[in-house]
């Protein structure tokens, strides 16, 4: 806590603030899982990494075939 009081002063005291008082959802419902969107997923590497298919797909398709063995 010594800690957070001094990262308390700085420039991000909403990070402080949603670590030790995080907004929790209540809701009852189970959680229901969905397939990741590959296609969406590639996209957003090509955009925000500049990454080629390829390369996404080196890191996306291990985690495609883990889900799909759920």
């Amino acid at each position: 806590m010594a800690l957070l009081a001094g990262i308390h002063s700085t420039r991000y005291p909403q990070v402080v603030d949603a670590y030790l008082k995080p907004a929790v959802d209540h809701d009852d419902q189970p959680c229901k899982w969905e397939r990741p969107d590959l296609h969406g997923l590639r996209e957003f590497c090509s955009v925000h990494f500049n990454w080629p298919q390829a390369k996404a797909d080196e890191h996306l398709l291990p985690v495609m075939q883990v889900y799909s063995r759920w």
